[in-house]
């Protein structure tokens, strides 16, 4: 049978209801005919966002991380007013992951805290006004931690590494800022001043601490000389020398370790200086942290926000496409996603063509590639980066790599 007498049975009157009769015939006809019917198994389209992926953006916690990555010194406000719109806690058990995350966060991005810190100390407030509820698990997490670090405290999944100086000094920086804004009563200064002078495992802490303050609270005199005698007697120089700096003025009619002036060209050689934030610094911070956030929510507006308002000067769009395009080839775990966020950012004219190409340049420039995977990966981007077009200026990269042009 063929379209044309389908058609004719179709406007028949006669065949209007038809007998089982002839739809058994019009069955066996089909399954006769050269007609072949595909089932495809490709699963439809679904243009409206994953329910996983939008599950992940509705928690509480993600919508605080991506608030706090906002943060600056002059936008504190505008983020409380995001942080009250968009986060409802409802219970004790929410609050602290939302406690938990603001620690992570003061930890992880501690040149932020002067901007941090006022923040967090309104969403306690809000907290407190909307369930009656105190910042308790914030702050026993970070007394534990402090027992942790400088006792022989053992304690189960810390979110700190004790034998990592950094994490060490962050905490004692967490704590210095609370006391300075009262979250802390003063008496904490003598506390941990007590703790530290007493423990012998991290020396050089003493030094962070008391140097953070600008002041010696809580220093007991003789403890401060046993702790340098003990430097001196356990060639722990470098401890030694920093502690001195801080104290020499004070007790070297005591101490008598070395001649005033020759300490002091001594500690200006030897002792590593307090860095100030560089602006450059910050910038590489908030672009790892809005690639992270991306990889895990997928959200592509904050992405495109985030190079907006941060990138305007084309260096930075470099920067950022150098440091997603470290992602793609030395963790990979989503490369067509970061790969789809390269194409998606090109074609919104988030970027240029050329930030991509420049973006490999500075990568090549200042690493050098000796892992395979890293090798294949590098291949992988430079064929994207072909089918996209995107050759001009990097063409002797292709040629090492041996990835053809086909001009």
């Amino acid at each position: 049978m063929n379209s044309i007498n389908l058609l004719k049975l179709k406007n028949n009157t006669n065949n209007v209801l038809l007998s089982e009769t002839i739809i058994s015939t019009i069955l066996t006809y089909f399954n006769q005919s050269n007609i072949k019917i595909f089932k495809s198994n490709k699963k439809p389209v679904n243009i409206l966002k994953n329910n996983k992926i939008q599950n992940k953006k509705d928690l509480n916690e993600n919508k605080l991380i991506m608030i706090m990555n906002k943060i600056s010194h002059n936008n504190i406000n505008e983020l409380i007013k995001e942080y009250l719109l968009t986060i409802t806690v409802k219970n004790e058990e929410e609050y602290i992951i939302i406690q938990t995350e603001i620690l992570l966060k003061l930890i992880k991005d501690i040149s932020f805290i002067n901007n941090y810190i006022p923040f967090i100390i309104q969403v306690f407030s809000i907290e407190k006004h909307r369930l009656s509820l105190y910042p308790s698990f914030f702050i026993n997490k970070l007394e534990h931690i402090i027992h942790y670090h400088y006792t022989d405290k053992i304690m189960l999944n810390s979110i700190t590494n004790r034998d990592i100086e950094s994490d060490r000094n962050s905490c004692l920086t967490i704590i210095t800022k609370l006391i300075e804004c009262n979250l802390f009563k003063t008496e904490l200064y003598n506390y941990i001043t007590k703790l530290l002078l007493t423990q012998k495992h991290y020396i050089v802490d003493i030094y962070y601490w008391f140097n953070e303050q600008k002041h010696l609270i809580g220093a007991n005199k003789n403890d401060i000389i046993k702790t340098i005698k003990y430097c001196i007697e356990n060639k722990m120089h470098r401890e030694q020398l920093m502690i001195e700096s801080l104290f020499c003025n004070e007790y070297k009619d005591i101490l008598n370790v070395v001649e005033a002036q020759t300490l002091k060209q001594v500690v200006e050689e030897q002792t590593p200086k307090i860095k100030t934030v560089d602006p450059s610094e910050v910038f590489l911070i908030s672009t790892n942290n809005i690639i992270e956030e991306f990889l895990y929510l997928e959200y592509v507006d904050e992405v495109v926000n985030f190079l907006n308002l941060e990138c305007k000067e084309l260096n930075n769009k470099n920067i950022f496409c150098k440091e997603l395009l470290k992602y793609y080839i030395e963790c990979n775990d989503k490369p067509d996603l970061i790969l789809d966020l390269f194409n998606t950012l090109i074609q919104n004219k988030t970027l240029f063509k050329s930030n991509l190409s420049k973006s490999l340049q500075l990568y090549l420039d200042n690493n050098d590639i000796s892992n395979k995977q890293f090798i294949t990966n590098i291949e992988k981007f430079l064929h994207f980066l072909k089918k996209n077009n995107i050759t001009k200026n990097i063409e002797y990269i292709f040629k090492k790599y041996k990835v053809k042009l086909n001009y």
